[in-house]
């Protein structure tokens, strides 16, 4: 059986290899963290600038519509107008 000094000194060893695997380790995790956050980052400013489009496609979408509605309540303002001159006219 070895030594007890021996035993101290190869759990001191191993405790040494043990800490710096995991130093190098909590390094890595880091980096990794820090490029998650910057891809976080950078998709939400993505995902921002694709709510400002559909924002836009939305707004722009609208005013065709009421632009489409507008016509069509002037059309048929104009036309139910137009059959009541020609039946006053017709009368007389």
């Amino acid at each position: 059986m070895p030594p007890q000094d021996a035993q101290d000194q190869d759990i001191r060893d191993l405790l040494t290899d043990f800490q710096a695997e995991m130093r190098q380790a909590l390094v890595e995790v880091r980096q990794e963290i820090g490029q998650v956050q910057s891809e976080l980052t950078r998709s939400r400013q993505e995902l921002q600038e694709e709510v400002k489009r559909w924002d836009t496609r939305f707004f722009e979408f609208s005013q065709d519509g009421l632009n489409r509605a507008n016509t069509l309540i002037a059309s048929a303002t104009i036309s139910v107008i137009a059959e009541v001159i020609l039946l006053l006219l017709r009368q007389n």
